[in-house]
């Protein structure tokens, strides 16, 4: 029987907006994020048992705890915890009783959806005897994890740093629960942290690697695999399933709220909807790049007028195939008048690309 583990000590949080309301509840169509989750496993043709770690308050507080029992028919074993933990390793081995060290183990996250036949990938994994296996898709965004390959196995794996393109989809498979167990006291034994000084799974991996275990990938489409950071990649997902209306919606939002910032004079809420990679092209003119570059310019123009310049916006349309909004809008600027277009790329809800067309 295979045990499914999905560590939800610390349910994740909008930053951005401030709400408390776990990203696991958070709806999509009607339906919420974890349920999506969930689906893959539930499909599972293989025996199964499912495990829940939930930071006991928070889940209760927020209703996590109740909506994944009734979601899940009372499927999920609910393991309790009173202190939050540094990282997902510390969490899973809150459940350590509940492993058995026999049997197969599986670890993934309920804020995640991957898009995939698990039977077809635990058939893959035991075909090639592997002692551990990942997921893949290709990516070089430092907020995943990373694995080094050579000869169809894991060498290496590091944590937000894209040592290569093979991004950890974040499901984890041990040939037994034993192996996991090792692999992560070993890893807290040496104090073998990653980002932000936590005990990552990915770290699991490198520890199964010393050990010469054999560990295997294998590889998913990079548009099978959806993390949901923010709401705004829930829009994103939405999108995907054909529910337009919702991603348009943030899209035009998010316009609205630079040019909220702009005309305030707000500069720090312009930053905020930077990426730190910035580029703002201002045709026939001059090419920033980098966010300090792209603020020099909105201090200069803000920041140095007897009269604030005023932003009208005359149309806004998002295109959520292209993550883009067009901004057509009249600019007053020291008693003149023009006119001009912003062509606005979003990703993860920061402008990553402004192309400024101004007549």
């Amino acid at each position: 029987m295979i045990t499914v583990l999905f560590p939800v000590a610390s349910p994740t949080t909008d930053a951005e907006t401030g709400s408390s309301l776990p990203i696991e509840l958070h709806e999509v169509g009607g339906r919420m994020v974890f349920d999506y989750a969930l689906s893959p496993f539930l499909k599972l043709k293989r025996m199964k048992r499912l495990l829940s770690v939930v930071h006991g308050a928070t889940a209760r507080s927020t209703g996590l705890e109740a909506a994944l029992a009734a979601e899940s028919d009372h499927l999920i074993e609910i393991i309790r915890l009173f202190a939050h933990t540094e990282g997902a390793v510390c969490t899973c081995l809150m459940a350590a009783d509940s492993i058995d060290p026999d049997q197969p183990l599986i670890i993934s996250s309920l804020d995640q959806v991957v898009e995939t036949d698990l039977d077809e990938v635990m058939d893959y994994f035991e075909a090639r005897e592997a002692d551990a296996g990942v997921l893949t898709f290709s990516s070089r965004n430092p907020k995943f994890s990373y694995a080094a390959i050579q000869n169809g196995q894991i060498v290496q794996t590091a944590e937000k740093r894209p040592i290569t393109h093979h991004a950890l989809a974040g499901l984890y498979y041990y040939k037994t629960g034993a192996l996991f167990l090792k692999a992560a006291q070993t890893q807290i034994y040496k104090r073998a942290t990653q980002f932000q000084n936590q005990f990552y799974l990915s770290g699991t991996i490198n520890e199964l690697v010393i050990e010469g275990k054999r560990v295997v990938p294998y590889e998913i489409r990079a548009e099978s695999y959806h993390k949901f950071y923010t709401p705004y990649m829930l829009d994103v997902y939405a999108a995907r399933l054909g529910l337009k209306g919702s991603m348009d919606n943030r899209l035009s939002q998010d316009t609205k709220r630079y040019v909220e910032a702009f005309n305030a004079g707000n500069l720090e809420a312009i930053e905020n909807l930077l990426d730190d990679n910035v580029v703002l092209n201002e045709i026939r003119r001059r090419k920033y790049t980098g966010k300090p570059a792209v603020m020099g310019l909105f201090a200069d123009l803000l920041g140095n007028k007897k009269k604030p310049p005023r932003l009208e916006p005359v149309l806004i349309h998002a295109s959520v195939a292209s993550s883009t909004s067009v901004l057509e809008f009249r600019l007053e600027v020291d008693g003149a008048t023009f006119e001009g277009t912003d062509i606005i790329t979003w990703q993860d809800g920061h402008i990553r690309d402004m192309q400024a067309y101004v007549l």
